[in-house]
């Protein structure tokens, strides 16, 4: 039996992609949009969620950040482009939020 494999490489067609440094949320909305990308679990995201749950760590991925992995698994973006994405879009989130 042949196991089917996802080919995952840096070859994208998308490798001149300019990743603005500012409203990164709606970049990865507008990425998916213009790519026809949505997100859907898989096992391995069922399976992650329950490793996480049994170590009593708490992840909690929003909807951007799971188009972000979408692109990726479509091979819109590549490793390194997801990367930067996700940073610049953590640290914007980051900043957003007000100190209690």
């Amino acid at each position: 039996m042949r196991t089917i494999r996802r080919d995952y490489r840096d070859s994208t067609p998308e490798s001149a992609l300019s990743i603005p440094s500012s409203g990164l949320g709606q970049f990865v909305k507008d990425l998916a949009n213009h790519h026809n990308v949505t997100y859907v679990r898989t096992f391995a995201d069922e399976w992650g969620d329950a490793v996480t749950r049994l170590a009593d760590d708490e992840v909690h991925v929003d909807h951007i950040q799971r188009l972000l992995i979408s692109l990726r698994r479509a091979g819109k973006v590549s490793s390194d482009q997801m990367a930067t994405i996700l940073v610049r879009y953590l640290r914007e989130k980051k900043a957003r939020v007000r100190p209690v």
